[in-house]
C-alpha cells in the first residue's frame, strides 16, 4: 500500500457489521469475491477511502524449477478430479488440485513479498510442504526455553528445514530474488472513522 497516513499504521479498529435478516440468504449465496466487495463498501462508507491500483517495480521472488527438477512432494493431477483446497499454517502448506498460482499466493504471505511463477508449469498440482518458519527457528532462540517453545510451535521438534530450504528440498523449486511488477494499492484519500 502506498500513501498510507501515519495514523493508519498504529491505529486499530473493530468493525461490527451485520447483514439485515431479510438479506442473509442472499449474502450466504455470494462468492468470496462478492463478499470481499461487500466488505470494501463498508470500508468506503466508514473510512471514506479512495484507492487506485498501480504497478510498481519492487523486490519480488521468482519461483523457478531448481536444478534436479521436481520432487515427489509436488505432483500433477487431473484438473477434473474433485476437491480443491489450500491449507496453510505456521509450518506447512497443503494444496490439492490447484494451479501453481495458488502456491505463489501462499508463499507470498509467508515471505512478505510477491512471488511470481516462472516455473512454466501448467495444470493443477498437489503439494505437501513442511518447514520451520524463520520466526520459529530454534537456532535463532536466545535460550533453551525459547528453542523448545519454537520447536513446539513449529510442530516438528525443529527437524524441518526453513521455508526456502524446504521449497528446494521437498518440491524441487526455488525462490530467486528479483525485481518485478507488483500491483500496489495507492491510497488517494482516507479519514479516521467517527464513532457510532
Amino acid at each position: 500500500m502506498i500513501n498510507l497516513p501515519e495514523w493508519t499504521k498504529n491505529s486499530r479498529f473493530d468493525i461490527d457489521a451485520r447483514v439485515a435478516p431479510e438479506d442473509v440468504a442472499r449474502y450466504k449465496a455470494l462468492s468470496l469475491t462478492q463478499m470481499s466487495s461487500t466488505l470494501q463498501s463498508v470500508l468506503v462508507d466508514r473510512f471514506k477511502i479512495v484507492v487506485r491500483h498501480e504497478a510498481h517495480d519492487l523486490p519480488v521472488y521468482n519461483l523457478v524449477i531448481a536444478k534436479g527438477g521436481l520432487k515427489p512432494a509436488i505432483k500433477p493431477v487431473d484438473a477434473n478430479k474433485p476437491g480443491l483446497y489450500l491449507q496453510g499454517g505456521d509450518n506447512h502448506i497443503s494444496m490439492h488440485n490447484l494451479p501453481i498460482a495458488s502456491l505463489d499466493s501462499a508463499l507470498s504471505r509467508l515471505v512478505h513479498r510477491t512471488v511470481i511463477d516462472k516455473t512454466g508449469l501448467n495444470g493443477n498440482y498437489d503439494v505437501e510442504l513442511k518447514f520451520t518458519p524463520d520466526s520459529y527457528d530454534p537456532a535463532m532462540a536466545k535460550s533453551d526455553k525459547e528453542a523448545a517453545e519454537a520447536a513446539a510451535r513449529a510442530g516438528n521438534d525443529g527437524e524441518a528445514p526453513t521455508l526456502f530450504t524446504a521449497i528446494q528440498e521437498q518440491l524441487g523449486l526455488k525462490l530467486v530474488s528479483a525485481k518485478g511488477p507488483v500491483d500496489c494499492i495507492v491510497i488517494d484519500h482516507i479519514e479516521k472513522p467517527a464513532a457510532n
